[in-house]
């Protein structure tokens, strides 16, 4: 390795990266579903939207529990994790300083859900008209 080689933020230099392969194991199966979703999209739009509703209607009807119990669990443990001794932790060491601020995150994430909330609000409102007003959806 030569003192010029530029190492990113996993400490492997670009060589290193080069030599690595593509996990067909790992790409494939994700590769073919996402593709085969898009492809079924152009192709039958209907049948798409049929088929993940169906999906998602029947995850939910046999494991909306384990929804609820994953929720809760996970509500739990970070409680626990944030007012433990565990939540003063400071990842990257004593010295280590936060990319972004405290107001920059709690920008962030206030746009993120004002952005899924009008998102669900539109979608919602959308369905409300054609189910109960009977107004055709755009």
């Amino acid at each position: 390795m030569s003192f010029l080689a530029k190492k990113n933020n996993h400490g492997e230099t670009e060589q290193d990266v080069e030599k690595q392969k593509i996990r067909l194991g790992v790409f494939l199966p994700a590769f073919a579903i996402v593709g085969g979703g898009a492809v079924l999209g152009i192709i039958n739009n209907k049948m798409l939207a049929d088929v993940s509703m169906n999906v998602f209607l029947g995850s939910l009807r046999g494991l909306g529990w384990l929804y609820q119990l994953i929720s809760i669990v996970s509500l739990l443990v970070v409680g626990i994790l944030t007012f433990s001794r565990l939540g003063n932790i400071r990842f990257g060491g004593a010295e280590a300083k936060p990319k972004y601020s405290f107001a920059t995150w709690f920008a962030m994430a206030l746009t993120g859900g004002i952005a899924t909330g009008c998102f669900l609000q539109a979608k919602s409102a959308e369905n409300c008209k054609k189910k109960y007003i009977g107004l055709p959806a755009q």
